[in-house]
C-alpha cells in the first residue's frame, strides 16, 4: 500500500514541524512549503493527496489564493485550511477565479 502524501503550507516552521512529525508517525509522507509560491513549485513534483494550508502566509499570495489555484489545477487533491486566528471563525470568502 502506498503512503498518502501531504503538502503542509505553513510559514511558521515550528508549527509545520509539529504537523509533519505527527503525520509521519501515522505513516503519511509529508513535505513542507513556507509560502504559497514555494507550494506552487512543489505541487508538480510532489503530487500530494492532501494539502494543509495556513490561511495567513505572510508576504505574497494568501492561503485562500493558493487553495483556489489547487482546486482549479489539481481537483483530485483535498485541501484543508487551518488558522489560529479567531477572525476567521465565521468562515472564509474564497477569491474569484
Amino acid at each position: 500500500m502506498t503512503s498518502r502524501r501531504i503538502l503542509i503550507v505553513e510559514d511558521d516552521v515550528f508549527v509545520a514541524g509539529l504537523l509533519a512529525q505527527s503525520l509521519q508517525i501515522h505513516g503519511f509522507v509529508t513535505i513542507h512549503a513556507q509560502s504559497a509560491l514555494e507550494a506552487k513549485d512543489l505541487l508538480s513534483e510532489f503530487e500530494p493527496d492532501v494539502t494543509l494550508i495556513d490561511i495567513e502566509l505572510g508576504d505574497g499570495p494568501s492561503g485562500a489564493e493558493l487553495m483556489a489555484l489547487i482546486v482549479r489545477a489539481h481537483p483530485e487533491t483535498a485541501v484543508l485550511m487551518m488558522t489560529q486566528h479567531e477572525s476567521f471563525a465565521g468562515g472564509l470568502a474564497l477569491p474569484d477565479g
